[in-house]
């Protein structure tokens, strides 16, 4: 990686992102699950997989 600048700085940036990465991904996958199981869940597996959220890219 290209880091132009401080390496103290360039560290607790770092830090930063690898601490913020996990819980965006936890949030995403929350959110997710509750789509899932407001429409269908596990009764109905392919209602719940064809009924994308909006805002959602594959």
């Amino acid at each position: 990686m290209y880091k132009d600048g401080d390496a103290n700085q360039w560290a607790g940036i770092e830090l930063g992102i690898i601490a913020e990465c996990p819980s965006r991904y936890r949030s995403r996958k929350n959110r997710l699950k509750e789509h899932f199981l407001k429409y269908g869940g596990y009764d109905d597996v392919e209602r719940a997989k064809s009924c994308c959220p909006k805002n959602y890219k594959l």
